[in-house]
């Protein structure tokens, strides 16, 4: 049976596992006393995580997303297109902007995380239902 490996608690043997997180690749598993304490900081809890990296990019890939850049600012939603891997940090994500179709590079360094956005709601917007 697996036990908590909580990043931020050493020690944790809860097997009541509730989650799992993505850290440096690798899938932690938080139990349920954990994540409260975790969803309960006033400190969002994923900006405390590692960087954005390559390997959490391949999963957005051609999934429409807001990224959150590390100094604030938000690029929103838009689709992952392709990574274009670099040396060490310098990789960068290609994105398109939604009904356009020239790409858009952004370093990976500057992303801070990504927001997997549900399409369906987007389409409810119509002009006749104004």
């Amino acid at each position: 049976m697996e036990h908590c490996k909580n990043p931020w608690k050493d020690n944790c043997n809860n097997e009541n596992i509730k989650l799992y997180i993505q850290k440096n690749g690798e899938n932690l598993p938080i139990c349920q006393q954990c994540w409260i304490k975790i969803a309960d900081q006033e400190q969002e809890w994923w900006k405390r995580m590692e960087n954005f990296s390559a390997n959490s990019a391949k999963s957005y890939i051609g999934k429409n997303v807001n990224l959150h850049l590390k100094d604030g600012a938000v690029i929103i939603n838009v689709e992952l297109t392709r990574i274009h891997k670099g040396v060490g940090k310098n990789s960068l994500i290609e994105y398109t902007a939604a009904k356009k179709r020239r790409a858009t590079r952004i370093p990976l360094r500057n992303i801070a995380w990504a927001e997997m956005l549900n399409r369906n709601i987007m389409k409810i917007s119509h002009p006749k239902c104004s």
